[in-house]
């Protein structure tokens, strides 16, 4: 029953991908045929910011992250970055069952990123945004953006 163009399975996979880029793990996809166009789009976001050792990964759970939620404060709402150069990819997911206003803090120093950069939302490019100190989105209830500024 399973189909990429069914907004469930989409919505659970995506969930999934959030999972996994807040965390900085790769996926295993023995099934990769059957949602290779969503898994594609991740790839290519990570070859635009040049997915290579040069990344730094700035995980929620450090204290010094450069990037912290900060609103509304819940341990279900995360936000890990992923820098390199001038260029950035912002990792967010809604682990609740409720559509979320979210607020998150960039420190964009300590990222090593400039303000003014254009991004768009990698599996949503209509959803774009101007890189500053703060983003600011709503997302769906077990939703993830997933931010490519720079490429």
């Amino acid at each position: 029953a399973y189909r990429i163009d069914d907004p469930e399975t989409r919505r659970a996979l995506l969930h999934l991908l959030g999972y996994l880029m807040v965390h900085d793990v790769d996926g295993w996809w023995p099934y990769l045929n059957r949602y290779r166009p969503v898994i594609e789009q991740l790839w290519a976001a990570q070859d635009a910011l040049g997915w290579d050792e040069e990344v730094t990964f700035h995980p929620y759970w450090h204290q010094d992250r450069g990037v912290t939620v900060a609103s509304p404060q819940s341990p279900r709402l995360l936000a890990s970055a992923y820098a390199r150069r001038v260029k950035l990819l912002l990792a967010v997911l809604n682990d609740t069952d409720q559509m979320q206003a979210v607020t998150v803090q960039l420190d964009l120093a300590r990222l090593g990123v400039a303000a003014g950069l254009r991004g768009h939302d990698v599996w949503e490019p209509q959803l774009t945004y101007q890189l500053g100190p703060q983003w600011q989105d709503t997302i769906p209830p077990r939703g993830f953006r997933l931010v490519l500024w720079g490429d």
